[in-house]
Order: structure tokens, then C-alpha cells, then sequence
């Protein structure tokens, strides 16, 4: 009988999955709480990506304005175990205009909290492109010196016309790994 709990304990002594940094990155708490909303993005739940359930993704629907969620990480410095970051998520939707502009930014601030007009510069960004069926987008950079927190957002920008976006899945952690669709296990 011991013997058999030695490769349990050999299993669980693993090394861990990196962690993303972002809370409900994939929308599955029911609303928008952890996030910090401009305009009115809204849940979607009707459009699943990724095979996931409960599904919901956040819904971005721009009309000459820009409409964005966007969430403070703070002490992100401490968080990383050093200066190398990825970031991105998952995204889908239709651009009705051809001048919109849905993207993935992540904003660097010297502030622990992301405090207005503490910026480290400008932000990095991830265009989207509006595609049809959900895409993976990621990329990779060094966090700029000085930089204590970082806001990761999603954002739907039309200059004129209209866009229409959903993203899901958003993520940002240490440099070289690559995010994860959690395993769920039923037991029956």
C-alpha cells in the first residue's frame, strides 16, 4: 500500500503551470466585477470559444466611440519571476466599417496600482483584425524599467462605422510559457 502513494507523491511534486496573471480571464464568474469597464461591453454567453464550459466571453460592440475592459495587475514586478512577459487571448468577431480597430493592450505603470498618469510609456498592443472564428493572439516583451503594475485590457475601437468583437481567454505570465485551457475532470 505505501508503495503505491509514492508515485502519487511523485506526481504532485511537479512542476507547476505557470499562472496567469489575470483574474476571470475567461468570464466564467457570471459578470464583469473583476474588470474595469469603458463604454458597455457586456457577457456573452452564447458565443463559446475554445470548447469550454460554462461558456462567456466579453462582448465588445463599437460605434464610432471606443469600448474597452480592461484589469490592473498589480505589483506585477513581484509577480513575474523576472523582467519577461506574454501576454494575448482569444478573439472573434465582424468589422461592419472596415476602419475598426479591436485590439489586446497592456499598459505599464510605476504606481503598485495603475494609477492615472503613472505610465512607463507607450503600451503594447495586439491587433486583432477582426477575424471570423476565434483566433489565438500572443506576444512576448520585457516589463520597462520601473514598472510596478500593468493593466490588461480589450478594446474595440471604431473611427467610424462599427465593429462588433468578442475576446476570451485573456492572459498575461512569465516569458516562454504558454497558456493553458484548464482541464476539467468529471467524476462519474
Amino acid at each position: 500500500m505505501a508503495f503505491a502513494l509514492v508515485p502519487c507523491a511523485l506526481l504532485l511534486a511537479g512542476p507547476a503551470r505557470a499562472q496567469n496573471l489575470v483574474a476571470d480571464s475567461n468570464f466564467t464568474a457570471g459578470d464583469l466585477s473583476a474588470w474595469t469597464l469603458v463604454g458597455s461591453p457586456t457577457l456573452d454567453t452564447s458565443n463559446e470559444c475554445c470548447g469550454v464550459v460554462p461558456a462567456a466571453s466579453l462582448h465588445v460592440v463599437a460605434a464610432g466611440v471606443t469600448v474597452s475592459a480592461g484589469q490592473c495587475i498589480q505589483n506585477i514586478d513581484a509577480a513575474l519571476p523576472g523582467p519577461g512577459y506574454v501576454f494575448g487571448g482569444w478573439a472573434t468577431g465582424t468589422d461592419e466599417s472596415g476602419f475598426s480597430v479591436p485590439f489586446f493592450q497592456l499598459t505599464f505603470y510605476t504606481s503598485t496600482n495603475c494609477a492615472l498618469f503613472t505610465e512607463t510609456g507607450a503600451p503594447d498592443q495586439i491587433t486583432v483584425g477582426v477575424p471570423s472564428g476565434w483566433q489565438f493572439y500572443s506576444q512576448a516583451g520585457s516589463l520597462p524599467a520601473g514598472t510596478h503594475s500593468a493593466m490588461v485590457s480589450a478594446v474595440g475601437s471604431s473611427l467610424g462605422g462599427s465593429v462588433d468583437v468578442n475576446f476570451d481567454r485573456i492572459f498575461v505570465g512569465p516569458a516562454g510559457t504558454t497558456p493553458v485551457t484548464l482541464i476539467r475532470f468529471v467524476a462519474e
